[in-house]
């Protein structure tokens, strides 16, 4: 399967999300950015995606609004620095550790 990245620029064909087995696309940051103004293009792919089956993950998300407002549209999965800073694998093992 496959996670499509970056989707802000329909840089794919719609036709290729249900040729291909994508699995989950994630939206990306330059969106989440200015969530109010791209609210609709944002809810389009969240629609979208929800009807294919595929699971849409929001990129770059920073703050408790941001992620209050994703929620409020449907979008139930993140990632960002709100969640944490890159880290190594070390430390990533025991991040997630902790939060299991």
């Amino acid at each position: 399967t496959f996670s499509l990245d970056d989707v802000s620029d329909c840089s794919i064909s719609l036709n290729k999300l249900t040729q291909l087995p994508i699995k989950q696309i994630k939206i990306d940051s330059v969106l989440v950015k200015n969530l109010t103004k791209n609210q609709p293009v944002i809810q389009t792919l969240l629609s979208m995606s929800q009807h294919l089956g595929i699971l849409a993950i929001a990129e770059g998300v920073e703050t408790i609004e941001q992620r209050d407002f994703l929620a409020h549209l449907g979008c139930l999965a993140y990632q960002g620095y709100l969640i944490s800073r890159p880290l190594a694998l070390d430390a990533f093992e025991e991040f997630v550790s902790a939060h299991q």
